[in-house]
């Protein structure tokens, strides 16, 4: 996918272009990752500048594609699915930032709604019967070794949908992400989970939380789900973090 939104050209040289650029840009080192974002979250004119490129970027690769006219996505509903997905963001790197300031993570607050990404092939079951233990979760057969049956879900968006784009890809269908109302169920375990890029090393949008329940979840707590558009928000930040890369090099 070629995209020819600007990132990082304009005032290189600026503190507000060295916290923009440090949203792109890949650590290995997990001190420094959680100084990124600590500037990042305090820098106001970095997230609306964001909340900027984003929409553009989801704008352009449509417009390419020539699949803004005669489908369910308009200009606006790509604006409002961008900015929704930016303020989540903001929100899971919030909660981080805590963490990295010294805070203990049982007392970040745990929102009534989290996700689970997941494929169109399971969705028809889902809405019917819920998301039963020992079905959800197939793509991931490693993490049931030697641990209970557990059904996982996130409060980041990216994170959801990075599982859907895998359960996707793994077993067919389309990835679509699912909104779970989780307000008086018993958590079993949170976890701090960090993903690594090919070339090794983490961004800072790379880092989420994963909540584990042991008990089904009913239909009735599925409070919405979303189809991902073809490309999706968390496609194109892996999209904008490899141009970043190439204009580093």
């Amino acid at each position: 996918m070629t995209l020819n939104t600007t990132i990082t050209r304009d005032h290189r040289q600026s503190k507000f272009a060295q916290v923009l650029d440090s949203f792109f840009r890949t650590f290995t080192d997990r001190v420094i990752l959680g100084k990124a974002i600590i500037s990042l979250t305090e820098s106001k004119r970095a997230w609306r500048r964001l909340r900027q490129i984003l929409p553009l970027a989801l704008e352009e690769a449509y417009r390419s594609n020539n699949v803004i006219e005669g489908t369910g996505h308009s200009l606006q509903r790509l604006s409002e699915y961008s900015d929704t997905f930016i303020k989540n963001l903001f929100s899971s790197l919030m909660n981080f930032k805590k963490v990295f300031q010294g805070s203990s993570m049982d007392t970040i607050r745990i929102p009534n709604t989290l996700y689970h990404g997941t494929t169109t092939l399971f969705l028809s079951s889902i809405m019917k019967e819920g998301l039963l233990l020992g079905k959800a979760g197939q793509c991931w057969t490693e993490d049931y070794k030697d641990e209970p049956l557990k059904i996982c879900l996130t409060d980041s968006l990216y994170a959801a949908e990075f599982f859907a784009h895998v359960a996707a890809k793994k077993i067919g269908g389309e990835p679509v992400v699912l909104s779970i109302d989780i307000k008086g169920m018993n958590t079993l375990k949170i976890k701090i989970e960090v993903f690594t890029s090919n070339g090794g090393g983490s961004r800072v949008f790379d880092i989420y939380r994963e909540f584990f329940f042991t008990e089904p979840i009913p239909p009735d707590r599925v409070k919405g789900w979303y189809r991902l558009p073809e490309p999706s928000a968390f496609m194109l930040l892996i999209c904008l973090a490899d141009r970043f890369k190439q204009e580093e090099a």
